[in-house]
């Protein structure tokens, strides 16, 4: 249920992307999933975006921080499957420089502390923290 399927064509539209991106610098949290979903993808989703919520106010008021749910199976959106080299439902750090991403990181060890709510949290945090404290 939870793997992505590779893109069968070149797309040029890109939805989350086609929204301005103002700020010079923004790391986005990226939550990449297809259409089917098991109750393990869901709450990897929903653990991902209380990690990012309670962990980083500041920055999400600030603009410099965002949490986005990306369904890969919507028209559009099958270049990120080939972008961050997606195999499955995954949660993906993307550094965004004005407008473009620049790096990125896929915090694979979601699918393993997803059953310990707090251990998910302090991984989730403990990644996201460096990025944005990066010059």
């Amino acid at each position: 249920c939870c793997s992505v399927t590779a893109p069968t064509e070149t797309s040029t539209l890109s939805l989350p992307d086609a929204l301005p991106i103002p700020a010079p610098r923004r790391l986005v949290a990226y939550y990449f999933h297809g259409q089917k979903r098991c109750n393990t993808c869901r709450t990897i989703q929903a653990l991902s975006q209380e990690a990012v919520e309670s962990g980083f106010p500041e920055a999400l008021m600030a603009g410099r921080l965002e949490f986005r749910d990306v369904n890969t199976d919507e028209p559009g959106n099958d270049h990120f499957v080939t972008d961050y080299d997606l195999t499955g439902s995954s949660l993906v750090l993307v550094d965004h420089r004005d407008g473009q991403a620049v790096r990125h990181k896929t915090l694979s060890k979601t699918w393993d502390l997803f059953a310990d709510r707090p251990a998910f949290l302090a991984y989730v945090q403990s990644e996201v923290r460096p990025w944005l404290e990066a010059p």
